[in-house]
């Protein structure tokens, strides 16, 4: 399988770019928990959001570059899914849960969009990380 060709490119660039997407949406998620917290908030979670930025600023550097035949095109996707998947699993932990709690107590209905937002993310990114490592494994090989 050659995973150099177009097609793979455009799968490639769509789901980082999706990643990067839902990363900025679950930042500026955390961002407003942390505005609303009566408490102070902690280095370990700016640290957490800073990293998730940094990551999602690698996603979208690794979707413009999907095309090229470079390797490290491919091992700046990789490095920024692994640092945007802690978030995205915190975010699928935590609104999760309140969602499921809101919709049992029947305050709040969480439409399939709300649940999507929530869900979405973490499979997206093990198949970035998947595609990207995938891709660098095989552009490694290729290029001398």
């Amino acid at each position: 399988m050659n995973l150099t060709r177009w097609p793979i490119s455009v799968v490639n660039a769509v789901l980082l770019v999706g990643c990067a997407g839902f990363a900025l949406f679950q930042t500026w998620g955390f961002m407003f928990a942390m505005g609303e917290a009566e408490t102070a908030v902690g280095l370990g979670v700016a640290a957490l959001l800073i990293v998730t930025l940094l990551g999602t600023a690698g996603l979208v550097i690794g979707a413009l570059g999907s095309w090229s035949r470079w390797p490290i095109y491919s091992m700046i996707p990789l490095v920024s899914g692994l640092c945007v998947l802690p978030t995205a699993v915190l975010f699928l932990w935590q609104e999760g849960r309140a969602s499921w709690q809101n919709m049992q107590t029947g305050a709040y209905y969480s439409g399939p969009f709300v649940w999507a937002s929530i869900l979405l993310p973490v499979p997206l990114d093990l198949a970035a990380l998947l595609l990207s490592g995938l891709r660098f494994r095989h552009l490694k090989r290729s290029t001398p």
